[in-house]
């Protein structure tokens, strides 16, 4: 195996409940119907691709406001994580300190520019990642942006890490091994490979 890729949203950390607070506050003071937007609102949006993430949080407001809002909603939100941070799941910084020791890690997240650095900058695990892309990049659907980043990184043998069924659909476009994290935001029926912590990924692939 080349390398472990990594989701962010619902396998590294949790940022939604400090996300719901810059996305509610842009949506007040951008949209024509305020409304508020919860952390379990964004949990059950954030991981799918930009436009239904869109049309899914904003959806009480008319189509064609929705492509502007959501700008707005982003940029709040680039201002507001860095000063506060998501929360990495339990075990996280310590399983991918040691799997770094072992493996390249990357990341692969269908965000916007800027968010996959903010998680790995803010939560200090900055040096256990060899690279990272998301769809503020490539404006691709997840597995493009998987197989992209495996053709940059001259990858060839790899397993995704992930937590929702749009990740392991992504996974099968992609024709990379799936492997389910119980701990995130989604179930998934029949993943290649399933998980409680990132703890238990040395012994499941023997590294």
């Amino acid at each position: 195996m080349d390398a472990i890729i990594f989701d962010i949203d619902g396998t590294i950390w949790d940022s939604t409940p400090q996300a719901a607070v810059a996305w509610t506050q842009a949506v007040k003071e951008n949209a024509s119907v305020p409304f508020e937007l919860t952390a379990k609102d964004l949990q059950n949006a954030f991981g799918k691709q930009m436009d239904i993430l869109r049309d899914q949080l904003l959806a009480p407001l008319p189509p064609e406001e929705r492509p502007e809002v959501l700008k707005a909603c982003q940029k709040a939100q680039g201002e507001y994580l860095p000063k506060h941070p998501g929360t990495l799941y339990p075990d996280v910084y310590d399983a991918l300190k040691e799997l770094s020791e072992k493996i390249p890690l990357y990341v692969v997240s269908n965000c916007q520019t800027g968010y996959d650095t903010t998680c790995i900058e803010t939560t200090g695990i900055e040096d256990f990642i060899s690279g990272h892309l998301c769809y503020g990049e490539t404006l691709l659907p997840k597995s493009g942006s998987i197989r992209k980043l495996m053709e940059r990184e001259g990858l060839k043998d790899v397993v995704y890490v992930g937590d929702t069924p749009s990740d392991a659909q992504a996974c099968k476009d992609a024709d990379v091994p799936f492997v389910w994290v119980t701990y995130g935001f989604g179930d998934v029926k029949d993943p290649d490979y399933t998980i409680d912590s990132l703890k238990e990924l040395p012994q499941l692939f023997d590294l």
